[in-house]
């Protein structure tokens, strides 16, 4: 009687051919068997050898047939042929990574609005003020003053103290009187106007003259009260 042939699952015959590959590389049909028969292979050694040559007979073919006569596409799976079946399954591309997502640009700051500067009342002010040029006045520095200042009342920056003082003389600058300068309104500059005077000789006959004149007119005048008193008569 013959014996009855093994049959293997479809992934159990890819297993034995893929360890059958894999031990004939570096070792003998011996060290292929025993790899065999460890993944469930239970013939003998020849049958082992006739199987592998089998598979390669059958993977020729399907390489042969694939090269003379494209398949025609179908909508139903394919079924897997014996040789396909022993392959092993070609490893599965590495997946693609991921381009990282471009970090949304941070919003642009606003800058907080300066706080307006702290106004004194005139006394705490005067106060400040006098404090600092006392200390200045006596040759310290201005961190001396600034710290004067701080107790006389001011809570700023020294900086601010500076310009303060500044402010402070330039006020006072500009409430001198000005002085003016000149000659005093309403003269002129230079020698005073000379008086025409009469050449000598002539004063004399412009005496004459208005003594003359004022007898002619008594003359006329009395001659107008003679006709005038004749008149009424």
């Amino acid at each position: 009687m013959a014996k009855e042939r093994i049959k293997y699952s479809p992934e159990t015959k890819a297993k034995i051919v893929e360890a059958v590959i894999e031990t004939r590389k570096t070792g003998s049909w011996k060290d292929a068997h025993a790899a065999a028969r460890k993944i469930g292979y239970k013939g003998g050694l020849d049958s082992l050898i006739q199987f592998m040559k089998g598979v390669k007979k059958a993977a020729k073919k399907v390489a042969s047939e694939k090269k003379a006569a494209p398949a025609k596409a179908s909508s139903a799976p394919a079924v897997p042929t014996v040789a396909q079946e022993a392959a092993p399954m070609p490893p599965k591309p590495a997946a693609k990574k991921a381009k990282p997502k471009a970090q949304a640009k941070p919003a642009a700051t606003v800058a907080a609005p300066k706080a307006p500067a702290k106004r004194y009342d005139a006394k705490t002010k005067a106060a400040i003020i006098d404090a600092t040029i006392a200390a200045r006045k006596g040759g310290r520095t201005w961190n001396d003053a600034f710290k004067a200042a701080q107790k006389a009342g001011y809570t700023g920056t020294r900086p601010g103290l500076e310009q303060m003082i500044r402010n402070a003389k330039l006020g006072k600058a500009s409430q001198r009187p000005a002085v003016k300068s000149g000659r005093p309104a309403g003269k002129r500059r230079g020698r005073p106007p000379m008086q025409a005077k009469a050449p000598a000789g002539l004063e004399s006959i412009s005496q004459i003259v208005a003594q003359t004149v004022r007898q002619q007119v008594n003359a006329a005048i009395d001659m107008a009260i003679a006709a005038l008193k004749q008149a009424r008569i």
